[in-house]
């Protein structure tokens, strides 16, 4: 059983004391969600951390010679070091990563379609994994990056270095593709698919190839993934609403539909997350082996809505 005191402190040390987040600026939100910046100079209180999907692709630049460690489960007892920094795809499920050693570091959430544009490589290439940064920008540039950043005097100061180099990428970037800008317009609407395919002029299969070229999802699969941070959005701000209430309010046939999407996206049950997810929405403390259905079988679940 979880020691939930404990979690609760840990994560309201780790929020309150190394963590900054900030809007981008104006010429960077069309392509960034936010920013965040960390000195990672507090304990955390636990070793690893189950995160959830956003919908979103995120990149993150650790300083120091601690790598950014990816686990197979809870329980692994190596993981897989990516380097120290990388880019996480777009994904339909939770993965798991280490915590324990604490590096500062600078990330950013990436608007869809937006990492196309600042990798200059398909989103399905990246999708569900995590890739080494260097592989994309360089590692001269990356390397760069990093100087720069290990100069900076505070988080705040260390996210107008990564601020600017993003500025400086921009004039060779094109927009996202107007169809699929179109459709992320009407899906945040909460259009049906087949009402958007329809107004795009285009076949059902072409919108598809270049909705997940450039988003790094197929678009049922996006739009549930966003379904599902609806419902974790609600519960941050109705927490003693009944799930029942909540599958209602985002759509859910039911309650039954609500958990076995949850649990697909999330690995673990709507109770479960409720009782993890104080003071982050996406990412829970693992403190002990969390009980989960076989992890091939949540893909294929995935795959096959």
């Amino acid at each position: 059983m979880h020691n939930l005191q404990a979690i609760h402190s840990a994560q309201h040390r780790v929020i309150q004391s190394t963590m900054v987040t900030r809007a981008p600026c104006a010429a960077l939100k069309p392509f960034l969600d936010v920013l965040w910046a960390s000195t990672g100079s507090a304990e955390s209180g636990f070793r690893h951390q189950q995160v959830l999907p956003t919908g979103m692709a995120h990149i993150v630049l650790r300083l120091g010679e601690s790598p950014v460690c990816i686990l197979k489960n809870p329980d692994d007892p190596k993981g897989m070091s990516i380097g120290s920094s990388i880019i996480g795809g777009v994904r339909a499920t939770a993965y798991f990563k280490d915590v324990e050693t604490h590096s500062p570091s600078v990330g950013m959430l990436l608007r869809p379609g937006a990492l196309e544009l600042v990798s200059q490589a398909p989103a399905s290439v990246f999708a569900g994994a995590h890739t080494s940064l260097n592989l994309v920008w360089g590692t001269s540039t990356v390397t760069e990056i990093l100087d720069r950043l290990s100069r900076a005097r505070s988080p705040a100061l260390m996210l107008d270095v990564i601020e600017h180099f993003l500025m400086l990428r921009l004039p060779r970037t094109r927009g996202i593709h107007p169809v699929v800008a179109h459709a992320l317009k009407r899906f945040n609407a909460d259009a049906k698919v087949a009402d958007v395919v329809s107004e795009t002029g285009l076949s059902h299969r072409h919108f598809i190839k270049i909705f997940a070229a450039t988003v790094g999802l197929t678009p049922k699969l996006y739009r549930r993934v966003q379904r599902f941070n609806h419902v974790l959005s609600f519960n941050k701000t109705n927490r003693h609403a009944s799930w029942a209430e909540i599958a209602a309010e985002s759509g859910f046939a039911d309650q039954a539909h609500l958990n076995r999407e949850f649990s697909a996206f999330a690995g673990i049950s709507p109770s479960s997350y409720r009782q993890l997810s104080v003071g982050s929405t996406h990412h829970l403390p693992v403190e002990v082996k969390i009980v989960q259905d076989n992890q091939e079988h949540l893909n294929r679940y995935c795959r096959s809505q």
